[in-house]
């Protein structure tokens, strides 16, 4: 076996640990797990052996990672200056900084077709086992009224928030992943999958009682069905040339 390849399986399996407990926190349900700082280790073992991989440089090309790998410099430049500088270091390391070395390792993950699918797959898994904790908790009372009268679920947790808003922004970039896979799989199961997958988000959604979530599920849908015209469209169009053509051949042949 090649050994880069090992080591990518190897960065790849710890970025999934890392993202599955970004995700479904578990030791909120086992408190003795957050002892071992997993998600934590599983970034920082991802880390250690992207090293090894010969394929950053084509990272370091793309636009999208020097602009976020700016972002965090500045970020961390302005710390000093901030009104207290010492919440915002922790939350800086805790927080930012996790999700730029998520960004840059799913980046790595993007390099292998099959490998992202699958980085696309469990966290549309993942997603969907927070939606039906929000579900499940908004049945059971865990509810807040905002000024408005609004009801939101409360005590649910996910991607290092327990903000309601932010919740349902995670859920509302699941549905149209969900859909996607829906429309490109084959099978009543795997359509029936994808299909709950989509379905259960969007439940945990309108419990949430977030318009960001509201309008971010409505873009993200929006933009997932102009595409798929497009691409109809341009399979229609291309598909028509094709038999025109073929048309054209055959009148040749029989002259």
């Amino acid at each position: 076996m090649d050994v880069r390849r090992k080591h990518n399986s190897v960065t790849f399996v710890f970025v999934l640990v890392a993202l599955v407990f970004m995700y479904v926190r578990p030791y909120e349900i086992l408190p003795a797990l957050e002892k071992i700082q997993i998600t934590k280790v599983a970034l920082f073992s991802a880390l250690i052996f992207s090293l090894l991989e010969g394929n950053k440089g084509s990272i370091l090309k793309e636009k999208g990672f020097r602009l976020f790998a700016l972002l965090e410099l500045l970020t961390a430049a302005l710390i000093p200056f901030s009104i207290w500088p010492a919440n915002s270091m922790d939350f800086w390391l805790n927080s930012y900084l996790k999700v730029f070395a998520v960004f840059y390792l799913i980046l790595l993950v993007a390099a292998d077709y099959r490998k992202f699918n699958i980085t696309v797959i469990v966290i549309l898994i993942c997603s969907s086992i927070m939606a039906a904790r929000t579900v499940a908790a908004f049945y059971d009372g865990q509810i807040i009224f905002d000024h408005d009268g609004t009801r939101r679920v409360t005590g649910i947790s996910m991607l290092s928030s327990n903000n309601p808003n932010d919740i349902a922004v995670a859920f509302a970039m699941a549905v149209p992943l969900a859909l996607y896979f829906y429309n490109v799989s084959k099978g009543v199961i795997s359509k029936s999958f994808y299909a709950g997958v989509a379905a259960v988000n969007l439940l945990a959604i309108l419990f949430t009682g977030s318009r960001g979530g509201y309008l971010g599920v409505l873009f993200g849908l929006f933009i997932f069905f102009i595409l798929k015209y497009k691409k109809r469209k341009n399979y229609r169009k291309k598909t028509g040339h094709r038999q025109k053509v073929t048309k054209v051949q055959i009148e040749k042949i029989s002259n």
